[in-house]
This record gives C-alpha cells, structure tokens and sequence, in this order.
C-alpha cells in the first residue's frame, strides 16, 4: 500500500530509494533550531525521516505581525491545527504574504548548517526533539514549497521551555502534518501570543543512508571483506526496523544474508 512502508519502493532495492530527496515517510522526528524575527522572519527546524533516512533543516517563513488568537482558543478542541485554525481567522492572508518575502528573509541572514547528516543528527539531540506520524507520508520534496503555520502554546517540560505547535500542507491537499515542538530559546511566537503563517522551505538536507554505509562500501567490493556483522543504521534512534537491520549501502544481500521479506512480512 502506498501509505504504508516502504510506500511503493522496492524492498529488494534499498539503495534506489533510502535517503533521498523525494523519498516519504510517515514517521518523524522533529526538533526546533532557532529563529529569525525582524519583520520578515522565521522559524527553523530540524527533521529526521524514520522511514527514510533523510535529515534536513526546514524553516517556516512568515511576514508581518503574529495574528495575536488566544492559544485556548486555537487548540480548544483536541487535534486541532495551527494552519486550521488561522484559515478560519485570516484566510491565508499571511500565508499568501509569506510566500512573497521567502527571499527576502533568505537575504537577511545566513543559516549556520551542519557539514554532515550525522553533525545535523547531534545537533537535534541537543534540543528536544519530537516524534510525530504523518497523516500522509510526504517527502521533503513534498514539504518544500507549501504551506504552514506555527502558533504558541504553554508547556509544562521546563520553566524555560515552550512549545509550538506546527503543521504544513498544501493549500488545496490534505494537511501533512499536525504535531508541538518544544523550544528551549527565543522565538518570534511564544507562548500565549498567537499564530504566524507563512511557507515552508527545505534548506539543507543530507542522506543518512549512504553517509552511514559510506565506510562499509569498500570492504564491501573486497572478496572475504564483506562486513555482514555491520548494522550501522542503528546508530538512528527509533528507525524503522526494516533499516535498521539493513546491511550498509553497497553489501549485497547475497552476501550478507540479509531477507527483507521476513521483516516486512
């Protein structure tokens, strides 16, 4: 089933399609990085595909003043979404704003990326970071370019934390994601002041998949070298099982062993 892993891809054929730009998943991770907040500003993120061994920096950009909604009425109902909530209120106008000046912002200031995925991994482990499921899978193919909103809301994990709530989807398509963000800094909407809408940019990504095989590639081509033993992949917390228990990109199951099936069965 395309909303269930591997989501159409071929098990037999892993490196085809681990780590990609346009590969889904349905299962994230997501930690915040950090914010931009003079009139055009954003709000960055980190997320981690579970399903498909990508990891990114991600920044929601948005213009002009936060639409000032109490938080208890945002989130009044359980599930309800940041984006939801402000198309009722304002009707896109701050999303439609923030696709204009998504430029503009990248103009003003320059983000400070991670030179490698597992560098980008470590970095959002030093935040809080946040496992959601998808209400579809999606990519960050899918994710660039649309939609989004994050609104304030109050958090009890700490007296210096609070907590976002985030979500991203098309304007005319099904809502991607719904899901709260702990912030441990500052940033352009904190707690109790309201909702800021804007679009969503992917601004660096890396593939986990080879960079973590990328060692085992040449003992791999080495008769009597193949490193079977190795499962690198583990070293992601909460990755699918399926890769988890994958041999490095570039081993052959033939010689390793390895049988998708009796995993995905």
């Amino acid at each position: 089933m395309a909303d269930q892993f591997p989501f159409g891809n071929n098990p037999a054929t892993p490196d085809t399609w681990l780590g990609r730009f346009n590969t889904k998943s349905k299962r994230w991770m997501v930690s915040y990085d950090g914010s931009f907040s003079i009139l055009c500003g954003y709000h960055s993120f980190i997320f981690l595909g579970l399903d498909n061994l990508t990891i990114g920096i991600a920044n929601l950009y948005s213009c002009g003043p936060s639409v000032g909604l109490p938080v208890g009425k945002i989130f009044q109902a359980a599930g309800a979404g940041a984006r939801a909530a402000d198309r009722v209120e304002r009707a896109h106008e701050n999303i439609t704003r923030g696709y204009d000046t998504v430029g503009t912002a990248r103009n003003e200031v320059a983000q400070d990326n991670a030179d490698t995925g597992m560098a980008l991994y470590r970095k959002m482990q030093e935040g809080i970071p946040q496992q959601f499921t998808a209400h579809v899978p999606f990519s960050f193919e899918d994710l660039a370019g649309t939609a989004g909103a994050v609104a304030g809301a109050e958090i009890a994990v700490a007296a210096s934390a609070a907590a976002y709530m985030i979500d991203a989807g098309p304007i005319a398509g099904p809502i991607y994601f719904e899901t709260a963000v702990t912030n441990v800094g500052d940033g352009l909407v904190n707690a109790g002041i309201g909702v800021s809408a804007g679009v969503w940019s992917v601004e660096a990504w890396h593939n986990l998949y080879f960079e973590l095989g990328a060692s085992a590639i040449a003992r791999c081509r080495v008769e009597n070298q193949s490193p079977s033993y190795d499962q690198p992949y583990r070293r992601i917390a909460g990755v699918h099982p399926f890769i988890a228990q994958l041999p490095p990109a570039g081993c052959s199951f033939a010689e390793t062993g390895f049988n998708p099936m009796t995993i995905l069965r």
